[in-house]
This record gives structure tokens, sequence and C-alpha cells, in this order.
């Protein structure tokens, strides 16, 4: 069971140090992540947890490292999870699990092209 949650709360220094508090969609997604996954804890949907994780550390890092990729990477996922949540036939929390498992699936993917691509000197 993957009960422990490695993501830091919104109170923590790590979060103030990236910088999300001070753009609201940011933190207001943020503060979503870890209400799905502890739904998904409570539930003991382990997909759900890890897609929550998932959505939460693309947030998290993407927006501390604004720096280097600018701002437009961590906008994309934030964008993505208000667009997706002012949908009527979705939850919040079905929205997070949605949209880290789409993040999840699309690098497990590009990790396994690039081993594809290798194992065939292309």
């Amino acid at each position: 069971m993957l009960a422990t949650s490695p993501l830091p709360p919104v109170e923590s220094p790590q979060f103030q140090e990236s910088g999300l508090g001070e753009r609201a969609n940011a933190t207001s997604v943020y503060t979503m992540i870890p209400n799905a996954e502890a739904q998904a804890i409570r539930g003991g949907e382990n997909e759900n947890i890890i897609s929550a994780r998932v959505a939460g550390f693309l947030v998290l890092e993407l927006g501390a490292r604004y720096h280097i990729l600018g701002s437009l990477a961590c906008s994309a996922v934030v964008q993505e999870v208000v667009s997706l949540s002012r949908d009527p036939e979705h939850n919040e929390n079905g929205v997070v699990f949605m949209v880290g498992k789409r993040h999840r699936d699309l690098l497990i993917r590009g990790c396994t092209f690039d081993y594809f691509l290798m194992l065939f000197d292309i």
C-alpha cells in the first residue's frame, strides 16, 4: 500500500520555495491533489494514488523550475486541471487522476520509444 504521501503540504518550506504560492491557479490546483490522493489511499486505489502523485510532482517540480523551463510547462498542467474541473461531468478528484494518468502514460511512452530507437540503433 502506498500510504505515505511524498508530496509536501502547501504550508511546507518546499512548496513555498517553489514559487507556486505566487500563482493563484497553481496553488488551488496543488491543494486539490492531496485531497484526491487521500481519497485514493482510503479506497486502496493504487493506480489513482500514483496518478495523483504524478500530477502533484509535475505541478510542484515544473513550477519550481520555471527559471529553466519557463512558466509554460507548469501552466499547461495547471490549466488542464482547471479547465477539466469546470466540466460538470468531472469531479475534482477524477480530474486529478485523469491528468496524472495521462502524463504518466506520456512519460512511459516517451521512455519506451527512446529505448526502442536505441535497440535498433535508429
